[in-house]
């Protein structure tokens, strides 16, 4: 049943040769119109990678952009957006990865890094607070080392900005309504003695091997208009691996047009450098 949700939608999407668009519009009202009963929303429309995306919309290189709260009717908005290739959406651990790192001795002191031995596990926050306090992510970014926070803020609430669809489609503005946007990690710190604004994603998956942009994406704007013009916001995905020989951190930075001096399309985010280091010292279970 799951794959065949959005069949009418992909229809009317391969039927018109100049609209590659359906959307936006309520989810619950598309269930309704097309009589699809017990589906959930978040599980359909709420995609992090793409091995979650609908296999019918992977077939035909169609992405599902979730828009926050539908402006018409009640419930969660959503759109379709034929692409050339639906890899322009995603970022490929394959593509990127690098199967050795480097190991990267810690620069703090003991006492510093002791709370993080004392859990049978971490969480995906505590790895990414482990890489900051262990002074890791800061060499991954090229940090200036003297002035790099302890931990790095996060959370999540409403946020209304407006995107380009898609960077092929320019003549289109969607508008993310009033919709919840989780953030999981916000540093301040100086890289070549300026003020920078790092917004991370951070994912410890290995059933899953890629990441959504959308979800890099959208903090950024949820974020932008309160980053002062002169410091420079800097998308990064980390995805950390616990293994035999340590924890692998792979620190990806991004880039992505600045949001605050023009309209920007998802998929005009891209990899600007990587770096694949390896924390020894903890014995985690």
């Amino acid at each position: 049943m799951a794959n065949s949700i959005f069949k009418n939608a992909i229809t009317q999407i391969l039927k018109n040769d100049s609209n590659k668009i359906f959307g936006p519009i309520s989810f619950n009202k598309y269930l309704k119109e097309n009589n699809i009963c017990n589906v959930s929303t978040a599980q359909n429309i709420s995609i992090d990678s793409y091995e979650k995306l609908n296999k019918e919309l992977r077939d035909n290189n169609i992405m599902v952009l979730r828009l926050g709260n539908a402006i018409d009717s009640k419930g969660t908005q959503f759109a379709l957006i034929k692409t050339e290739n639906i890899n322009d959406y995603f970022l490929i651990d394959d593509e990127i990865f690098t199967k050795c790192g480097y190991t990267y001795l810690p620069t703090k002191s003991i006492r510093d890094l002791f709370a993080y031995q004392v859990f049978p596990f971490l969480s995906e926050s505590s790895f990414v607070n482990l890489g900051v306090v262990s002074g890791l992510i800061s060499r991954a970014l090229g940090l200036d080392e003297y002035n790099v926070p302890l931990t790095p803020a996060m959370g999540k609430s409403v946020f209304t900005f407006k995107l380009y669809p898609y960077s092929k489609y320019k003549d289109v503005i969607f508008t993310h309504n009033n919709g919840q946007v989780e953030i999981d990690g916000v540093l301040v710190a100086e890289r070549k003695e300026k003020q920078t604004v790092f917004v991370l994603e951070a994912k410890s998956d290995k059933s899953h091997k890629s990441l959504s942009k959308h979800k890099l994406v959208y903090p950024v704007l949820a974020l932008a208009k309160n980053v002062p013009k002169d410091m420079e916001i800097v998308p990064v995905y980390i995805k950390i691996f616990k293994e035999e020989d340590g924890i692998h951190y792979h620190v990806v930075e991004c880039k992505l047009p600045d949001p605050r001096k023009k309209l920007i399309a998802i998929d005009e985010l891209k990899v600007k450098r990587y770096s694949h280091l390896v924390l020894p010292i903890f014995d985690l279970k």
